[in-house]
C-alpha cells in the first residue's frame, strides 16, 4: 500500500494500527504534512501502536461489564510478579531483575499459546530447576490474577478474541495494520 494510499484511507476514517510508537509518530507527522501541504482542515486522524489499540478495545469491550478484570499495566504486573519471585525460596540475588526475565518469559509463552505446566516426556523439554521454578511462579501469577481479578497485558490479546467471539465489542470498519 502507498503512502498516498494510506493518507486516503487515513481522511476517510480508517484505523491505523503500528508496530510501534515511532511508527505510529512517523504517520502522524505524515498525515499532518500532507494536511497542511493541500491546506485543507482535517480530523486528527486514529494512528495507534499495537499496544494501545489492545488497551482502548479492552476499554470499550469492559465498560458495560462489572464484573470485567482490571487491566494491569506492565510495571503493576511487573510488581506482582515481584512479589512471588520474593516469597519463593529459590536463592536469588536480584529478585527486581529475574521478575522482569519472567514477566517476559510469560509473555512470550502467552504469545505462542504454550500451555503450562510443561510436561517434559511430551513436549520433549529438559526441565531444569529454572524452569521448574518459572512455572511455579506462572501458576501463581495467574492464579493471584484469577484471584483478585486482575488482566495482565500478557493474556490481553486472548481476553479480547473471546469478547469479540461473545460479541461484546466491535471492530472499525476499516482497520489498516503496518509495520508487522
Amino acid at each position: 500500500m502507498s503512502t498516498q494510499e494510506v493518507l486516503q484511507a487515513l481522511r476517510e476514517g480508517a484505523l491505523l494500527v503500528t508496530v510501534n510508537n515511532r511508527l505510529a509518530r512517523h504517520w502522524r507527522g505524515q498525515f499532518t504534512q500532507a494536511a497542511t501541504a493541500e491546506r485543507a482542515l482535517w480530523n486528527a486522524p486514529q494512528i495507534l501502536p499495537w499496544g494501545a489499540w489492545l488497551r482502548r478495545l479492552w476499554d470499550e469491550a469492559s465498560w458495560l461489564d462489572a464484573d470485567a478484570p482490571l487491566l494491569l499495566d506492565a510495571s503493576q504486573a511487573a510488581l506482582v510478579w515481584q512479589k512471588i519471585i520474593e516469597r519463593d525460596d529459590a536463592p536469588l540475588l536480584q529478585a527486581r531483575a529475574t521478575a522482569r526475565l519472567a514477566q517476559d518469559a510469560w509473555r512470550l509463552a502467552q504469545d505462542w499459546q504454550i500451555s503450562m505446566p510443561f510436561n517434559a516426556q511430551v513436549d520433549a523439554l529438559e526441565c531444569d530447576e529454572d524452569v521448574l521454578h518459572f512455572q511455579l511462579w506462572a501458576e501463581t501469577f495467574a492464579a493471584e490474577c484469577t484471584k483478585r481479578g486482575w488482566l495482565d497485558e500478557a493474556r490481553l490479546s486472548a481476553a479480547l478474541l473471546d469478547a469479540l467471539a461473545a460479541g461484546s465489542m466491535v471492530l472499525p470498519a476499516r482497520v489498516l495494520l503496518l509495520g508487522f
